[in-house]
């Protein structure tokens, strides 16, 4: 386990790099160890990545085996986990606040989107430029910020909202859990 949650499986973790709301890990769960990553949530959004391997995901009710080179972004505040599909799953995970540029722009852009019922996840398939970008993350020690944040503002060009129903769960369930969230 690589992180902390509280009694509701609230990550407790701060994810920030040198004071920006986005952090960036680089992992890999073991089949054998039986290493997984426990069900948790995060105010968040998440992008992950499967460098190589397989993992299996389940994002609230969904489950969705995610091979190399493919990826998911996942909605702020959504219960999910994972576990090595294959023998070993290496991943790319990005946690990033939904006011990760500012409020204006949260307001202005992705606040319908977060706050849709119908967006769980959004499965990834990287442009040319995009996978350019994750590539030079995952070689370089140092973070260029401009870059990163022109692969997340590119990742939600990628999610068609028309076509979110398929991650559609009960809304008594998305209704529990917006109590939960906003009364806890």
């Amino acid at each position: 386990m690589y992180f902390e949650v509280d009694e509701i499986k609230k990550e407790v973790t701060d994810h920030l790099t040198e004071g920006l709301p986005v952090a960036i890990y680089q992992r890999s769960l073991k089949k054998a160890q039986q290493d997984q990553l426990m069900p948790h949530w995060h105010e968040e959004f998440q992008f992950v990545w499967v460098i190589s391997g397989a993992l299996d995901y389940t994002i609230e009710t969904q489950h969705v085996c995610l091979q190399q080179a493919r990826g998911l972004l996942i909605n702020s505040a959504k219960l999910h986990s994972a576990q090595p599909a294959s023998a070993t799953a290496a991943y790319l995970c990005i946690n990033f606040s939904p006011f990760f540029i500012n409020e204006l722009f949260y307001q202005k852009t992705l606040a319908e989107l977060r706050n849709n019922p119908n967006f769980i996840f959004a499965p990834i398939i990287l442009h040319p430029q995009q996978e350019k970008i994750l590539q030079e993350l995952l070689r370089s020690s140092e973070i260029n910020f401009l870059k990163l944040y022109e692969l997340l503002l590119g990742l939600f060009t990628q999610i068609n909202t028309e076509q979110l129903a398929f991650t559609k769960n009960e809304p008594v369930i998305y209704e529990l859990l917006d109590y939960v969230h906003t009364n806890y």
